[in-house]
């Protein structure tokens, strides 16, 4: 039987929400939480979903109420019993979750490559309408590709 070793005790004080997509692995997630935002392992709540952090960005729509609910009820999990102060929500450029969306929504969304980026800035004005109460410190990132070919990628701060 294989074992594998575990952080025995975590405290964590932030929740990291970040797309599912593959090109993002794990260890580049690491490396930047590690490197830019002196995060590390142990430290964070992992949230990991299609879309990442722009999936709640518009809780009015039908298709975004569910995935808005369920980022929701995760952070208020989280926040009930840890002393959670800080969020970082990531999402990539060119996402698969938002190329789904918009095929399910041709008439009132048009998909272009940056469209996560713009939802990314709609997410201030939701936490401070609907999820002031936890007293979050939130802090957005967009996972830019910088080459042509996509294999290098830089966290740009949404502002």
């Amino acid at each position: 039987m294989n074992t594998y070793n575990i952080i025995p005790k975590v405290l964590p004080q932030a929740v990291v929400g970040c797309c599912s997509d593959a090109r993002l692995s794990p260890d580049t997630m690491r490396n930047f939480l590690a490197r830019q935002l002196k995060i590390y392992s142990g430290q964070y709540f992992p949230l990991i979903a299609g879309g990442g952090g722009g999936l709640m960005a518009r809780p009015g729509a039908p298709r975004h109420l569910h995935d808005f609910r369920f980022m929701r009820s995760q952070l208020e999990l989280f926040c009930k019993y840890y002393p959670i102060r800080r969020v970082v929500l990531i999402s990539p450029q060119d996402c698969t979750y938002y190329k789904d969306l918009a095929t399910k929504s041709p008439t009132t969304m048009k998909y272009h490559t940056h469209m996560p980026l713009d939802d990314m800035r709609l997410l201030p004005s939701i936490f401070s309408q609907l999820l002031s109460h936890l007293n979050l410190e939130l802090e957005l990132y967009y996972a830019r590709f910088v080459d042509l070919h996509h294999t290098k990628v830089m966290f740009q701060r949404v502002h």
